[in-house]
């Protein structure tokens, strides 16, 4: 089998790009000229720019313009610290993912692959790659091929590779 994804199949994710300070302080400064300078312009857009003779145009505009500095000022606020959450150690059971205890057991995972005219090949790369899903405690895992299609090719790949 050679085809298109053959040469992706051993890539590894890059490595994240660790936290920086002076990064986070900079951004932050740009941020907030690029808070000021907006209000600014807005202050002068609303009260000074206006187009009286074509106002069917300018409020719209000036509208639109007001939103874009929320939506920047949203966009600020969503990324203002960018340092990440203290990494946990992954949950061994059910009852460490949950506020309200019950019996505990180990967690379980249903990974679906939904397909409709997709290749046999291709689908057996993805499921190759679901097999090599790798957690620290034990999971209990199921693979699900969900064919729309009905094909008998899905079936007998389903049953090659052990999923259900």
């Amino acid at each position: 089998m050679d085809f298109y994804f053959s040469e992706f199949e051993k890539r590894k994710p890059p490595q994240a790009t660790p936290y920086s300070l002076p990064r986070e302080l900079l951004y932050q400064y740009l941020a907030t000229c690029n808070i000021c300078l907006g209000l600014w312009y807005l202050i002068w857009r609303w009260g000074f720019a206006l187009n009286y003779d074509a106002m069917w145009f300018s409020l719209p505009l000036a509208f639109a313009e007001s939103c874009a500095f929320i939506g920047t000022i949203l966009f600020t606020f969503n990324l203002w610290k960018t340092k990440d959450e203290p990494q946990k150690s992954p949950p061994s059971s059910i009852n460490q993912c949950i506020k309200e205890p019950m019996d505990d057991r180990p967690i379980s995972v249903d990974i679906l692959f939904p397909t409709y005219d997709e290749e046999p090949e291709l689908v057996a790369l993805s499921i190759k790659d679901a097999l090599k899903v790798a957690y620290p405690h034990n999971i209990e895992m199921r693979i699900f091929i969900l064919d729309d299609g009905k094909r008998p090719e899905m079936a007998q790949l389903a049953a090659a590779l052990n999923v259900e």
